[in-house]
């Protein structure tokens, strides 16, 4: 298998988003909706999610410790 991006393990411990923006549910539901506005030429495509999806895996991804 092909691994475009890091792990996910222990997100929450993580101080920045692509290495720039702070690592709150603010930033990471805009860069889960809208990778490329936040860090373009990124890997990261845009993947349609709306705003209630993208707050509720920003969320969850700050759960893991």
């Amino acid at each position: 298998a092909r691994h475009v991006g890091p792990t996910l393990d222990a997100y929450a411990r993580r101080s920045t988003i692509a290495g720039r923006w702070p690592n709150d549910a603010e930033h990471l539901a805009r860069f889960i909706r809208a990778p490329q506005h936040l860090r373009p030429g990124g890997a990261m495509p845009a993947l349609g999610v709306d705003a209630a999806d993208a707050r509720a895996m920003a969320a969850y991804l700050l759960t893991l410790h």
